[in-house]
């Protein structure tokens, strides 16, 4: 079966035809690119409209939240992702903008550092806003629940342990070596080829 878009032009001489070949291939690897950093876009879209479900659904994994609970949960997330959206998009713009212009040159250890810092104190602007609903919430929490965060917490590290700590030196580099092969094959198939 032929592949229905012709990529070169067969009537061109064999020795200036290579060059040629790979602009339209370039072109169609550009166009994928750009369609998959709209996907991309789109899906972080997607997460950041549903950010009250998908932080209630994890939430919710932790605590097994009451009939009385739920609602009020939502509620709290709700005000903070509308509080996000007003005063926190706006500061993200500014600083994406403000990175960008790094980008032609050669990012430095000191702007990349700059970045973790910036990103790290805007994570703590969004913790300190939801603070006080989220007492507010933890003040209904019935011990049962409390133990059902402790269970879960035990379990989380547990798995840490076991993945990061637990083993030979050897053993946990074959593990993380096994995770990045798997991570990178979701996104580029099998590296096997």
């Amino acid at each position: 079966m032929k592949f229905p878009v012709r990529f070169t032009n067969r009537d061109r001489h064999a020795a200036g035809a290579a060059g040629q070949r790979r602009k339209p291939i370039i072109g169609v690897l550009a166009l994928l690119l750009v369609a998959a950093g709209l996907q991309a876009c789109s899906a972080v879209k997607i997460a950041y409209n549903q950010a009250v479900e998908l932080s209630f659904w994890q939430l919710d994994g932790y605590f097994d939240f009451n009939d009385t609970q739920k609602p009020r949960v939502r509620e709290e997330l709700a005000k903070v992702l509308q509080w996000h959206r007003q005063t926190q998009l706006p500061v993200y713009i500014e600083a994406l903008q403000r990175w960008q212009t790094w980008l032609p040159g050669e990012v430095t250890e000191a702007q990349a550092c700059a970045v973790f810092d910036e990103v790290r104190s805007k994570l703590q602007v969004i913790s300190d806003r939801a603070l006080p609903g989220a007492g507010s919430v933890a003040a209904t929490l019935a011990p049962e629940q409390l133990n059902a965060m402790q269970k879960k917490f035990s379990k989380l590290n547990a798995d840490y342990r076991s993945e990061f700590i637990e083993g030979t030196p050897a053993a946990l580099l074959e593990k993380r070596y096994k995770k990045a092969v798997s991570r990178a094959e979701m996104l580029y198939g099998s590296l096997d080829e």
